[in-house]
């Protein structure tokens, strides 16, 4: 698998990921079903703890010297997508316990907005050093 298309396959899944973060967004605010908001952001917080495992296995001991430009930046790239997916994981990690508050005492469903919010964010930070690394001679 060359580079481009490795780096490709990674960014296509967090685009997923991306997709479901916003979907869940739309329904927060009218979400009468907590247990299915729930269900589906543990079933996000996990496509993104799997992606960033997968890219940690790829990204090996991280970037090292090498005369070919290209694997280095192939290299760089991949580990400054994986660093803000720690972040957004964590941000998906306080769900539950929020959700709790959401049960227990009656509040509104919004403050669950603020990390998702958060791991959207950050996804998108980790998206776009991947972008940056697609070789455009390999796109065709």
């Amino acid at each position: 698998m060359s580079a481009t298309s490795d780096i490709r396959a990674y960014s296509k899944r967090l685009m997923l990921i991306l997709q479901a973060l916003d979907i869940l967004l739309d329904r927060v605010p009218a979400a009468d079903d907590l247990t299915a908001v729930s269900s589906q952001c543990e079933a996000v917080l996990e496509d993104l703890t799997v992606l960033r495992s997968d890219l940690r296995a790829t990204i090996g001991d991280g970037p090292t010297a090498t005369l070919r430009g290209a694997a280095v930046r192939h290299s760089i790239s991949l580990t400054m997508g994986e660093l803000p997916l720690e972040a957004a994981i964590q941000a998906l990690g306080e769900i539950p316990q929020l959700l709790d508050k959401v049960r227990t005492q009656g509040s509104g469903t919004s403050v669950l907005s603020v990390p998702l919010v958060l791991a959207y964010r950050h996804c998108v930070e980790s998206l776009m050093p991947l972008a940056a690394a697609v070789d455009p001679r390999e796109l065709a």
